[in-house]
C-alpha cells in the first residue's frame, strides 16, 4: 500500500508540469472554504488549511511540498488526506498554545503571528496562527480563522501585503465589516475573501459573500475566469482589488 501511494504521489507531482511553471510568477488555487494552493516559480507547492471531506466541498489533489495549518479544528487541519509527503507546519501546539515559525526552503520563507479565534482573548475557540508567505519580494498573507489581535504590533507587521486571504463570514470569525476595515488598516493589493457560506456550508452559522462584496465599487471586483490565479512577482496589480475566486 505504501509503494502504491508513493508511486500515485510521484504520477500527481509530475502533473503539477501542467501548469507551465515559469520565472517570476505565483500561482494561487482556491478549494472553497480556507483552503489555498499556491505554486511558487520554483515549482514548491505550498497548501494552506485543508479541510474535512465531510464539509462538502471537493478535497483538491494537487500534491503539496508544504502544508500549513492555522489552528486545529476540522475544517482546517486536514493534513492527513493531502496527496504526497509534505511538512507539516502546525501554527498552534499541542497544547493549543502558539507555536512560532520561522521556515525557510528555497525560494519561500514562512512565518507567523499569533491571533484569536475570537473576540473574548481565546475563551470561545482559541488561539489562531496568521501565516505570511513570501516569495522573494511578493508577500502573502493568510489569515485563517481570525477573530482579534494579540497586540497592535501584529497588525504593523501585515502592512501592504500583495495577497490578503481573509475570512468574512462572521460568527466563527470577523464579519464582513471587520474584514473591510481590516483591509482599510492593512491595505492589501489583492483581497482574496473566504471562509463565508456557500452551498456545500448553508448549515453553518456564519454568513455569505454577498454581505462583503456590497462594501466595494463594481470597478473594486474582479472575478477571475479560471481557477488557476496568476501573479507576476514584479506587477502592480491595484489597490484594495477583491478577487471573487472560484472554487468549483
Amino acid at each position: 500500500m505504501g509503494s502504491l501511494r508513493k508511486i500515485l504521489f510521484l504520477f500527481l507531482l509530475l502533473s503539477l508540469t501542467a501548469f507551465t511553471f515559469s520565472k517570476d510568477v505565483v500561482r494561487i488555487i482556491y478549494h472553497g472554504h480556507a483552503c489555498f494552493s499556491i505554486l511558487t516559480p520554483k515549482k514548491l507547492s505550498i497548501m494552506i488549511d485543508p479541510f474535512s471531506k465531510k464539509l462538502g466541498y471537493k478535497f483538491p489533489r494537487i500534491p503539496a511540498h508544504i502544508v500549513l495549518i492555522s489552528h486545529e479544528h476540522y475544517d482546517h487541519n486536514n493534513y492527513k488526506d493531502v496527496v504526497g509527503y509534505p511538512i507539516i507546519l502546525h501554527g498552534l501546539k499541542e497544547n493549543g498554545n502558539f507555536n512560532k515559525i520561522d521556515f525557510y526552503l528555497q525560494d519561500v520563507h514562512i512565518f507567523n503571528l499569533p491571533s484569536y479565534h475570537d473576540k473574548k482573548n481565546g475563551d470561545l475557540r482559541g488561539l489562531n496562527s496568521i501565516f505570511v508567505i513570501d516569495i522573494e519580494n511578493f508577500r502573502i498573507i493568510h489569515m485563517g480563522s481570525f477573530g482579534a489581535f494579540f497586540e497592535k504590533k501584529e497588525l504593523d507587521e501585515l502592512y501592504k501585503p500583495n495577497v490578503l486571504m481573509i475570512p468574512v463570514g462572521g460568527f466563527f470569525t470577523i464579519d464582513a465589516n471587520e474584514a473591510y476595515a481590516l483591509c482599510k488598516k492593512i491595505k492589501p493589493s489583492v483581497i482574496m475573501p473566504m471562509h463565508f457560506k456557500t452551498e456545500f456550508t448553508k448549515d453553518l452559522p456564519f454568513d455569505g459573500i454577498e454581505k462583503f462584496l456590497k462594501l466595494f465599487p463594481e470597478n473594486k471586483i474582479f472575478n477571475p475566469k479560471k481557477r488557476v490565479v496568476k501573479f507576476n512577482l514584479d506587477k502592480d496589480y491595484g489597490k484594495g482589488v477583491v478577487y471573487l475566486m472560484k472554487y468549483k
